[in-house]
């Protein structure tokens, strides 16, 4: 089980239509205590599926070749009373930079001893829901994301009566964050701070079952692989090419590099026409 509470599903015969059982009701008129009986539930809910906390990790029917800890996202960093809150002001960049700032946003908290946040409706939510944590019950996914990866959700301004501060900073700012502790032990700790926050995110991918924040379906990120290749989607093998849109000065910068390089073919990196990834790919000897 991937969970550390116990869940039924819903008549619904969503996977992501459940009942949370055993957990704890959540008051907002003390911070701190309230994090001590959350993180209490998340320890006793690790205790429990001791024995099973390392199982294969399967996406669209696909096995990938290592397991993972499920348990290895710990959210019980120390805290004092104050809360960093990541609200609506604006995304920075596209789904790649806001993830990162996302990232950012833990270590944030971490280095000053915060709690962490989020508005229900925020640039933070949009680059969860994009590709995770779909859900039938908004209340269940408040909780959910409190047990899972410590973040509070924030619907209204009294779950932050009890905060001594509530700090902001926007994605950009996050972005650029960098700890100044920079100590080669503190780097290798955030990076596996990090891939286990992922780890988790994708353990709950969207399969189109459920609905994000702003109320419309999920959409299901296993379409595209099941539309090319049908009842051969778990096994077929496939090469992935991030071709992402290119803001700013890319086209200036990219034509610079071709006329340096004397490297075209057909638009180069800025289009990524077939010919151009063809002529990457063959030599490699991939599909």
């Amino acid at each position: 089980s991937t969970s550390t509470a116990e869940m039924m599903a819903s008549e619904t015969s969503s996977p992501y239509s459940m009942e949370i059982r055993n957990e704890n009701t959540t008051h907002y008129g003390d911070a701190n205590e309230n994090i001590a009986g959350e993180v209490n539930n998340v320890k006793e809910g690790a205790a429990a599926a001791e024995g099973e906390s390392t199982v294969p990790f399967t996406m669209c029917g696909r096995t990938a070749p290592f397991k993972h800890d499920i348990h290895q996202f710990h959210v019980d960093w120390p805290r004092d009373n104050k809360i960093l809150l990541l609200r609506n002001d604006g995304k920075f960049g596209h789904m790649g930079n806001q993830i990162n700032s996302l990232l950012h946003s833990f270590d944030y908290a971490r280095d000053h001893r915060l709690d962490l946040g989020i508005l229900f409706h925020s640039w933070a939510m949009d680059a969860i829901h994009t590709i995770f944590y779909e859900t039938s019950d908004f209340e269940a996914l408040g909780r959910e994301l409190r047990r899972d990866l410590g973040i509070l959700v924030v619907r209204n301004q009294t779950m932050l009566a009890g905060y001594d501060e509530v700090i902001s900073k926007n994605s950009q700012k996050l972005y650029f964050y960098q700890s100044a502790n920079v100590g080669v032990n503190h780097w290798t700790e955030t990076m596996y701070v990090h891939a286990a926050f992922l780890q988790r995110l994708f353990l709950r991918y969207n399969q189109g079952y459920g609905y994000v924040h702003n109320g419309l379906r999920a959409a299901d990120v296993c379409t595209t692989l099941n539309m090319f290749f049908r009842e051969r989607a778990s096994e077929a093998k496939y090469t992935v090419i991030h071709s992402r849109y290119l803001d700013g000065n890319a086209e200036w910068r990219l034509e610079k590099m071709a006329k340096t390089t004397k490297i075209t073919v057909e638009g180069g990196a800025l289009y990524m026409s077939p010919g151009y990834v063809k002529a990457i790919l063959r030599p490699l000897g991939m599909p």
